[in-house]
């Protein structure tokens, strides 16, 4: 397979608006701190920027004229989605426009001991926790975002982590590919050492 078409089924899903972005945000204080980086940039913003040059390459790939936005939605908790809603106004959505957002809550299971016991909270109220990388098809339901993504035409999401510093996101050469293949889903992996 060339290269070249590849990158042409990459363009044209983005181009065409077929394309999302589905972020898990488990670990908020990874996301909103300068993690070293020379750039000082938070992981949101780097991601941010991401999404930016791939709708500017998407664009270049047509005749100049930009096509839908890529929307990007982005899973937190209860504990962290006030927190990330602001940081995201406080810096003006990172040059995205608000509305190709779409922040939405995972659940919450109970807390439990190793032995067995529930976690309190308070002497009457039993601790939460969010449900994990797993709570993302049950909000996915209740969120009713099977049905935005349907009504936005999206045909492509890629799902990953937020605090995966190597994620590469909207990788053209995996998506491509993987768009080419008419594949059902793939997964893109890296060998633990």
């Amino acid at each position: 397979m060339q290269c070249h078409k590849v990158m042409k089924e990459y363009q044209m899903a983005f181009y065409n608006g077929n394309r999302a972005l589905w972020m898990i945000c488990l670990d908020l204080d990874k996301s909103l701190q300068n993690i070293g980086l020379p750039s000082g940039k938070s992981l949101f913003q780097l991601q941010a920027e991401r999404i930016l040059c791939v709708q500017r390459l998407a664009a270049q790939s047509k005749d100049g004229s930009a096509g839908p936005p890529i929307h990007w939605y982005i899973m937190t908790s209860p504990f962290t989605d006030d927190a990330t809603r602001k940081f995201f106004e406080s810096h003006k959505y990172f040059g995205l426009e608000p509305e190709q957002i779409t922040f939405f809550q995972q659940g919450t299971i109970p807390c439990i001991s190793r032995d067995g016991r529930f976690i309190m909270e308070t002497p009457y109220k039993v601790a939460k926790s969010p449900d994990g990388n797993g709570g993302l098809y049950s909000a996915l339901k209740s969120s009713k975002l099977l049905e935005d993504m349907a009504r936005r035409g999206v045909r492509y999401v890629d799902c990953y982590g937020v605090d995966n510093v190597l994620v590469r996101v909207a990788d053209p050469t995996f998506l491509g590919y993987f768009i080419d293949k008419g594949a059902a889903a793939a997964a893109k992996v890296v060998r633990k050492v």
